[in-house]
């Protein structure tokens, strides 16, 4: 299954274009994790099982003139998540034992791991641009250096 979670802060900006025949570009994130049922059974198989079991941050363009959803991307993820598992880690014997014969399709997929879509809904230097001189002088320094640096540049960077 498919599920729509959140829309989530990112530290870097991705560019939005616009393209005649494909609509506006976006780019989309896919947050691939281990279910329970996974982590519990491969939970003995120690280190190895890392290559089945680490959360997983894939990225897609996406048009908004397309035929392809948010669903089918997610669905096309699924289905190359468990291709790429294949290509590799086949022969290694966490995956040979667990995923070995299994089929690479959307059941394979829904029963071990879940998928959640997030979309960029703020871009760091956009909001680090809009934030008031008023409220950022009022920002504590974390008393980290670079981060102390970071508010100074912007503090002394205002209009």
């Amino acid at each position: 299954m498919f599920e729509f979670r959140t829309r989530v802060l990112i530290g870097w900006t991705f560019a939005l274009c616009c393209c005649q025949t494909e609509g506006m570009r976006h780019r989309i994130f896919f947050l691939i994790t281990a279910r329970d049922v996974l982590l519990a059974k491969l939970g003995e198989c120690g280190e190895d099982a890392s290559l089945l079991t680490d959360s997983q941050l894939w990225s897609a363009d996406h048009f908004d003139r397309s035929d392809w959803t948010f669903e089918s991307r997610g669905t096309a993820t699924k289905l190359l998540f468990l291709a790429r598992l294949r290509q590799q880690y086949g022969g290694n014997a966490a995956y040979e034992a667990f995923l070995g014969a299994a089929p690479i399709s959307i059941q394979t997929f829904d029963e071990w791991w879940s998928i959640t879509f997030h979309e960029v809904d703020e871009y760091f230097e956009r909001v680090e641009a809009e934030i008031s001189s008023e409220i950022l002088r009022s920002i504590s320094k974390p008393g980290h250096p670079a981060l102390d640096a970071w508010l100074d540049g912007l503090i002394r960077n205002l209009p």
